[in-house]
């Protein structure tokens, strides 16, 4: 279970937290990989807020801190090289690795808003980037609850 202690009292909160559905919320809860492949890295961080769990128990890491952390657009300019580098263009890229990466390359700053935990693995590990140091720096401490700043929630 993805969210331990965490009751279904609570599901309505954490759907308006996150902008979702309280079925969505129910399957989160009792799906172990839904975490992972639903909800932007973002949400994961809010989910982690919200609940006191752990982002890396919830999208299942093992480690915490990567000792090279990347920035969003240092990520996107990897790709970006890789792409012209072995691929023909961005829906050469997207048709192997099975993912759509444009949006999240024009807009590099919505990168965490875009993206769930599986595409940004696979994405960084088919440029060969340690997907864990793609992750926001203050997500990087990875089976700790995500500390936010105040105004970080709806109210």
């Amino acid at each position: 279970m993805p969210m331990p202690g965490v009751t279904a009292e609570v599901f309505p909160e954490i759907a308006e937290c996150l902008g979702i559905t309280v079925p969505h919320v129910w399957d989160l809860a009792s799906h172990d990989d839904e975490v992972a492949s639903t909800l932007s890295i973002r949400q994961v961080q809010k989910l982690s807020l919200v609940t006191g769990v752990g982002i890396g128990d919830l999208i299942g890491l093992e480690s915490g801190d990567s000792p090279f952390p990347i920035e969003a657009g240092e990520f996107c300019a990897a790709i970006r090289s890789h792409i012209s580098e072995a691929y023909s263009g961005i829906p050469a890229f997207e048709e192997a690795i099975g993912w759509k990466v444009e949006e999240f390359l024009q807009d590099t700053d919505r990168l965490y808003d875009i993206v769930n935990w599986d595409c940004l693995r696979d994405v960084a590990f088919s440029v060969g980037i340690d997907p864990v140091a793609v992750l926001p720096r203050e997500t990087q401490q990875a089976n700790k609850p995500w500390d936010a700043p105040d105004d970080y929630l709806p109210r």
